[in-house]
């Protein structure tokens, strides 16, 4: 590829459920280069290529390797360089980078949040009633809120 005229990028998922993401890849670029799209019918072939090389290599990553479940969710970021005198797309796979957040079954969950309830919701009520000024700060520091 000559540098002349190329298009740099990245392409960024932001959070899909992990049984998503093949798809939001390609529709995610397919926004990014709709202009070439318009213009030139054989890019619209090219976007489809490089989408499909860029799923097989996420499904093998985040499915075969990282055994992510459809309901994990995933972050998608990865830079590329597309040439549209060529028509040629590349991926810049040493910038590729998967975030994996794995989901927390229901169950467990709830579980999780009524035991604290149980125990905590008493004393936070009281601890809150008259908002004492240790404990809010404590709290405000915890959520990275700044003291005016």
């Amino acid at each position: 590829m000559s540098s002349e005229g190329l298009i740099s990028n990245e392409l960024n998922t932001g959070l899909v459920i992990a049984g998503a993401y093949a798809s939001k890849v390609r529709r995610s670029l397919f926004a990014q280069l709709g202009s070439f799209v318009r213009n030139n019918k054989n890019a619209s072939k090219e976007i489809a290529r490089a989408s499909a090389e860029l799923n097989w290599v996420l499904y093998r990553a985040i499915v075969e390797s990282l055994k992510a479940d459809k309901g994990d969710a995933v972050r998608v970021r990865i830079k590329y360089t597309y040439d549209p005198a060529q028509n040629k797309l590349e991926w810049d796979y040493d910038s590729l980078r998967v975030e994996l957040f794995r989901r927390v079954p229901d169950g467990e969950v709830e579980e999780k949040v009524r035991e604290t309830v149980k125990r905590d919701a008493e004393e936070a009520k009281r601890r809150f009633s008259g908002a004492q000024p240790a404990e809010s700060r404590e709290v405000s520091e915890w959520e990275g809120e700044e003291e005016e």
